[in-house]
């Protein structure tokens, strides 16, 4: 005999326009999103007004991911981006020990920390991997939050073009 499928859960979406809506989804279409609301009833949550709440995280394996917050539960984010679409990502492989260092010579290592002593810190890095760096070549630690809003660029400048001659 099958086991009983879970009850669907709740998810919070951010609208554009700054409203919040939680329900439970009924479907998803390319265009739209079907929520039952407790109070409202069956809801469409059109896909062009969920609001861009775009996030940096890095996860706990050191990979980054910079998208749009479109819906959250209390343990799941639901992260659309640029290149690889909707992202399921589970609260439980958020990085919660990012730091970024910045060495003497300017460089700058982002990652996790994996340890820490009196002279050096172990940083397991998306790029290079796992790197120990002595307390003595760095110029300063930024410890970071989780997650980080990031600030939309501003509107390219309007292009300047000569006057034809004539």
């Amino acid at each position: 005999m099958g086991t009983a499928a879970s009850p669907p859960e709740k998810r919070e979406f951010h609208l554009a326009n700054g409203e919040r809506v939680a329900g439970t989804v009924l479907s998803e279409t390319p265009e739209a999103i079907y929520v039952d609301h407790p109070t409202l009833g069956v809801l469409t949550i059109p896909r062009a007004q969920s609001a861009k709440r775009l996030v940096e995280i890095i996860l706990i394996n050191g990979d980054r991911i910079v998208g749009d917050i479109m819906a959250e539960t209390a343990d799941t984010l639901y992260v659309r981006h640029s290149s690889l679409g909707m992202l399921t990502v589970p609260r439980a492989q958020r990085s919660t020990r990012v730091v970024e260092a910045i060495l003497k010579d300017g460089d700058r290592i982002l990652g996790e920390v994996l340890t820490e002593t009196d002279s050096f810190t172990v940083i397991r890095s998306a790029t290079l991997g796992t790197v120990t760096v002595p307390h003595g070549k760095i110029s300063m630690l930024n410890r970071k939050i989780e997650q980080i809003e990031l600030k939309a660029l501003p509107a390219p400048a309007p292009e300047i073009k000569d006057k034809p001659s004539g």
